[in-house]
């Protein structure tokens, strides 16, 4: 009993410290002109209620954690919604649901429709979250990654999210739609370094899958594009662009000398 009062005094702690920088940098950035993603009804409660919402956000974590605990996943996807609405742009909030529910809660199911209805509700979650959050590179990358994750280990889940239309209404290969959003992520300056290897992974992968010469000349360049797009992103990333930009050239001279 004392454990997990403790466990849930540190919860309350952690949440409220961070609802309160998210408040802050909220207060600092939201303008209905410039965030035109912000509903009316959010742009309320972000601005108006500014000063009660740390609280009732630090509340509702420790209760999603109960309901977790609980295994109450319909109660604590409500729960998520009402947590997004009062941190419509805290990008990290969007990202932990959409990973609890895409990835945690899926595969805990143990019938591949359970684990497809989860990881779909998830993903739409972290669709939404991507559009109310664009400033930040998080959810398009864990979006991108779990696509990738589903790919390579869990093929006929994969193979659901593809033939999807709601998650994949352009009907693309699952590696080509986690690439869409790889690049959404990178595209964003200050997006999670993840996103640069998850990125470049897709590109080695979409490279190794091709039979013509041709085709596998063209991920490598895509490839190089990108490490030498980064370098003026973020300079501070040039080192490991360099490395990567002299592992791509070495295997575009050898295809190039096989063509």
């Amino acid at each position: 009993m004392f454990k997990m009062m403790r466990k849930r005094v540190l919860l309350a702690v952690l949440f409220l410290s961070l609802s309160a920088l998210a408040t802050l940098q909220s207060e600092r950035t939201i303008n209905r002109e410039r965030f035109p993603e912000v509903a009316p009804g959010e742009f309320i409660i972000t601005v108006l209620l500014a000063g009660a919402r740390p609280f009732a956000v630090s509340y509702f974590w420790i209760k999603a954690g109960e309901l977790q605990e609980e295994r109450d996943y319909w109660r604590l996807k409500t729960l998520y919604e009402v947590i997004v609405t009062l941190e419509p742009r805290f990008a990290a909030a969007w990202d932990f649901a959409l990973y609890n529910m895409a990835v945690s809660i899926a595969l805990f199911e143990q019938t591949l429709e359970k684990q497809f209805l989860w990881a779909k509700k998830g993903l739409l979650f972290g669709y939404k979250g991507a559009e109310k959050t664009k400033h930040s590179g998080i959810v398009p990358s864990t979006l991108s990654f779990i696509l990738l994750h589903f790919k390579r280990n869990f093929p006929a889940l994969a193979a659901l999210i593809e033939k999807d239309p709601e998650l994949n209404p352009k009907a693309l290969p699952i590696l080509l739609l986690s690439l869409e959003w790889a690049e959404r992520a990178t595209s964003v300056k200050h997006h999670p370094i993840i996103a640069d290897w998850i990125r470049d992974s897709l590109y080695r992968e979409l490279y190794s899958q091709e039979t013509s010469t041709k085709a596998k000349i063209g991920w490598i360049k895509k490839g190089l594009e990108f490490w030498n797009s980064l370098k003026l992103l973020r300079p501070d990333r040039a080192d490991v662009a360099d490395k990567n930009i002299n592992e791509l050239r070495e295997i575009l001279a050898t295809l190039e000398e096989e063509r």
